[in-house]
């Protein structure tokens, strides 16, 4: 059996390739992760009263709109001065509470009829434009468990043990991989001289 150089340095680019389009992935979702996290922390903070560019993000917390939107998904919303319409879902506040809701009733402009999709009835109350904080534009399934989870400080410290080494391991492969070129270096140096000599 022949052994092919060539075959070797293409299933080598391959892998690299492969390797490289996963960080780049990866680096992306944690990105939108950080992103959104610290859209739900100034979003639900009571003392901050600003929002990131235009939007808010709310962590579910029934399942009052299941099975559309189930309890720990996150809703972000923004807030424009486009008409809103039936069937749009909006959040709005409620005594001290954010709700999510979907409308389906128009009074005027600025009082909507609203109903939770898993509810028998619609909310007892309207809701008006000073209670509204936005429609809906994105929902992130699941990312609000994550940040409740977070607020265990158990699971804090896990997450940095996790991380720690997964960091620990990357910067052994590394090292590894450093010493090996290295060693491939000296290898090939050598032969090179050989090569000359003879």
């Amino acid at each position: 059996m022949k052994y092919n150089i060539k075959d070797t340095d293409n299933r080598k680019n391959k892998i690299n390739k492969i390797g490289l389009i996963t960080q780049k992935v990866a680096f992306a979702l944690i990105i939108i992760l950080i992103y959104n996290i610290f859209l739900v922390i100034i979003s639900n903070s009571p003392k901050v009263k600003v929002n990131l560019f235009g939007y808010k993000a709310y962590i579910i917390t029934t399942d009052s709109m299941a099975p559309n939107i189930n309890k720990g998904d996150i809703a972000i919303i923004k807030k424009s001065d486009k008409k809103l319409k039936i069937g749009d879902i909006i959040t709005f506040k409620k005594n001290r509470e954010f709700v999510t809701h979907r409308i389906i009733d128009l009074l005027d402009d600025e009082t909507y009829i609203t109903k939770g999709d898993n509810n028998n009835i619609q909310d007892p109350e309207q809701v008006t434009n000073e209670q509204l904080q936005g429609s809906l534009v994105l929902l992130v399934p699941y990312l609000g468990k994550i940040i409740i989870f977070m607020k265990n400080k158990f699971f804090i410290i896990y997450i940095v043990i996790i991380v720690s080494l997964i960091c620990i391991y990357i910067n052994q492969i590394q090292n590894k991989k450093k010493i090996r070129r290295e060693k491939k270096r000296i290898e090939d140096e050598k032969f090179k001289n050989q090569n000359n000599n003879n």
